[in-house]
């Protein structure tokens, strides 16, 4: 979602060179492909993040939107329900009360959701006939509002408590509760958990809050129905409600394996938990390998994002190469050393890797593997012997496949997708599909 601004336009970079080499730039032909309507049918669980102007305001306050909407297949929208969050104040089970879709053949489209008199519309691309991912374009009178984010098939057989079960790793992002100006602040907050029949224990999280950090914490919740919306039962569109590392959440789930939040106090916060699978390593000798990863977040100077890879062998990283977006001072790491992953649980799945540039500065980050090719990463670069960091920051860490690599290896048709730090002083990025 809000990752994946510098690795768009390094992607977009590749196009140009790989693909178009000293040819003059042409206009492209009309949109092809095999997409219809009939490739968005059935229920989705959406998830968008942003920025919105409301009726009189002069400046925006950030947005979270969770929800569920139904596609009949031929262009209407037939029901549904979200949650928003705007900077921590909380609108829950708002009926989708109908909309409609567009979707051209390479499958770009439109979404519009209508809340009764209300609608809200987002530009959307189909990654396939399960998943997509979309921007917020809405401008009415009452608000404009911009974010991206994506939208994935549910699977209805799984809208149940008790579908929820085994270990499932998180990645939560976005705003504490700090109500102290200049706060509320950044919060990652990661981690690991195991639930029976809506039981969470154990479970164990690393939370980096505007800096102060919390490692390897322990924690116990639960996974339930709402109470309070007896019109949306989990049976309609999988939303429910839970607590996890002490804060309230509510939920849609997407399948037995994955799982959207959104927090409803102490700030805002969202994102997916994942199944993690039977394969994950049990110590430290089973991850090996090439991998890619992608932080980003926020700095002391502002937005923060590092795209890396390394190759792992018995605790050691070698050929590690990083690049750092840094609120626009760009830097690209060759030099790296002391390399390694200092710590792995093999019953979790946490580990902590670190590496330095030359003598003067670590970069440290806690990982959780839901596999053995993916899993979740959160900076803690800080002090030595401190629990403070000097950033805010997590993403994703995946297997790399397909080496080895050359500029053939990017021509193919792609979406992508692209967030900006800030509507105030940048414009939103387009969701597009483009062919390199």
């Amino acid at each position: 979602m809000r990752r994946l601004l510098t690795a768009a336009v390094a992607a977009a970079s590749l196009w140009a060179t790989a693909c178009s080499p000293g040819h003059p730039a042409i206009t492209p032909p009309p949109p092809s492909g095999n997409y219809t309507l009939a490739s968005l049918s059935g229920q989705y669980a959406f998830i968008s993040n942003g920025e919105v102007f409301t009726n009189g305001s002069s400046f925006p306050v950030p947005l979270v939107r969770v929800g569920s909407f139904t596609a009949d297949g031929a262009g209407h929208i037939t029901g549904g329900v979200e949650d928003v969050n705007t900077a921590g104040s909380v609108t829950n089970a708002v009926p989708i009360t109908g909309g409609s879709y567009t979707v051209h053949p390479d499958g770009r489209g439109v979404l519009d959701l209508a809340f009764g008199q209300n609608t809200l519309e987002f530009g959307i691309v189909l990654t396939s006939t399960s998943d997509g991912l979309m921007i917020d374009e809405t401008s009415t009178s009452s608000q404009a509002s911009t974010g991206s984010g994506n939208f994935t098939k549910q699977d209805t057989a799984s809208f149940a408590i008790s579908t929820i079960a085994g270990s499932y790793v998180f990645d939560f992002a976005g705003l504490d509760g700090d109500t102290q100006s200049p706060c509320p602040c950044p919060e990652s907050l990661i981690g690991q958990f195991t639930v029976a029949n809506g039981v969470v224990n154990p479970g164990f999280f690393d939370d980096n809050d505007d800096g102060t950090l919390t490692s390897n914490a322990s924690f116990t919740g639960t996974l339930s129905t709402d109470p309070l919306s007896p019109q949306e039962p989990i049976t309609n569109s999988g939303r429910g409600i839970a607590l996890i590392a002490g804060q309230n959440f509510v939920f849609y789930i997407v399948d037995a394996s994955r799982v959207r939040f959104i927090s409803t106090n102490l700030g805002m916060l969202s994102g997916d938990a994942v199944r993690q699978n039977s394969n994950f390593p049990l110590d430290v000798s089973g991850i090996t390998g090439s991998f890619a990863f992608l932080v980003a977040g926020s700095s002391a100077n502002g937005g923060l994002t590092r795209v890396g890879r390394f190759t792992a062998g018995n605790s050691n990283l070698s050929n590690l190469l990083v690049d750092v977006n840094d609120a626009g001072n760009e830097v690209q790491f060759n030099n790296l050393s002391n390399a390694s992953i200092t710590s792995y649980d093999g019953n979790t799945g946490r580990g902590t890797l670190s590496f330095s540039n030359g003598a003067t500065t670590t970069f440290s980050f806690v990982f959780y593997l839901s596999s053995a090719n993916d899993g979740v990463i959160q900076e803690v670069s800080g002090p030595s012997g401190t629990n403070t960091a000097i950033v805010v920051a997590d993403g994703s860490i995946l297997s790399q496949s397909g080496s080895p690599f050359t500029s053939s290896n990017v021509c193919s048709t792609w979406a992508l997708e692209a967030q900006s730090p800030s509507l105030a002083t940048v414009p939103a990025a387009p969701a597009d599909s483009k062919t390199a």
